[in-house]
């Protein structure tokens, strides 16, 4: 898509609000009660819904509810109680270290700075954006698949890496605006943007602030279906003629052995009469031969 960056920033801006309209209740999917049990329950998510992490973190956080009781419980008994999240003994295996670099290094709290979170084990960029955004209401852009996804099919970005679609993203939107823009974007990709079949008739963003609408998914397939029904009506055309001449050469063909049949007997009996003809004068010239 062609425009220029301040053109791409007042469509960023449009869209905002234009889904801020839509989408009021948009809020952060996973449910918590401190920085703590948001940042277990966002290791959770990797490679898992949000839905099932919900499922899952109640009773785990009756059982372990601080770091301490991650640090010191038993691996064995953690992997079970999160095994429905996928992954799990990777996952255990970084929030027992998290738990533990928190308690070593930070007194048990969850740190506000970026570069102390991305270095307790299995939190990355993504993950610190979303405790810093939700947890403390510190701006930050998380690049979950929602994000990557809907940022490129909006082109506001034309990156795939995260860390790139999170600079792109923060150029064209106000720093205020960047942990809320997640949310809306996320909403939007849970509820109407899908992956496989966006719902683009519905959508807020489908009267040109979307230059994606109505060429993906389901509705690709609808815009081609006219161009490929009279692609189809052509080689139909195309092919009837092809069989039509081929039946009339056929035809022609039939017709000429049938004439030339007819003649074969005509040409015989005259080859018969000249054959007889020559007997004849063969034989009077024997006659007079021997006269």
């Amino acid at each position: 898509m062609n425009e220029t960056a301040a053109a791409r920033a007042e469509r960023a801006i449009e869209i905002y609000d234009q889904l801020e309209k839509r989408y009021p209740q948009a809020r952060c999917a996973l449910d918590y009660e401190s920085p703590f049990q948001l940042l277990v329950a966002t290791i959770l998510a990797a490679q898992c819904t949000d839905k099932k992490v919900n499922e899952v973190t109640p009773t785990l956080f009756r059982f372990y509810p601080d770091p301490l009781a991650f640090a010191e419980g038993k691996t064995g008994a953690i992997e079970e109680w999160i095994r429905p999240c996928g992954t799990y003994r990777n996952k255990t295996k970084s929030i027992q270290g998290a738990c533990r670099m928190l308690l070593a290094k930070h007194d048990g709290e969850v740190p506000v700075d970026l570069d102390d979170l991305v270095e307790l084990p299995g939190v990355g960029r993504k993950t610190a954006n979303v405790v810093r955004g939700c947890a403390f209401g510190v701006p930050g852009i998380a690049t979950d698949t929602h994000v990557l996804r809907i940022s490129k099919l909006l082109g506001l970005t034309e990156n795939d890496k995260p860390e790139k679609v999170e600079a792109d993203l923060a150029e064209i939107l106000p720093e205020d605006r960047w942990t809320r823009y997640c949310h809306l974007v996320q909403f939007l990709g849970r509820h109407c943007c899908k992956a496989r079949n966006p719902d683009c008739e519905t959508c807020v963003l489908n009267d040109g602030l979307c230059p994606s609408a109505f060429t993906v998914g389901k509705n690709a397939k609808t815009i081609e279906a006219p161009a490929k029904a009279g692609a189809k009506k052509a080689a139909g055309k195309k092919t009837a003629k092809k069989r039509a001449a081929k039946k009339k050469a056929a035809k022609k063909k039939a017709a000429a052995k049938k004439r030339s049949a007819k003649k074969a007997p005509a040409k015989k009996k005259a080859a018969s009469a000249k054959s007889a003809k020559r007997g004849r004068a063969k034989k009077k010239a024997s006659r007079a031969a021997k006269a």
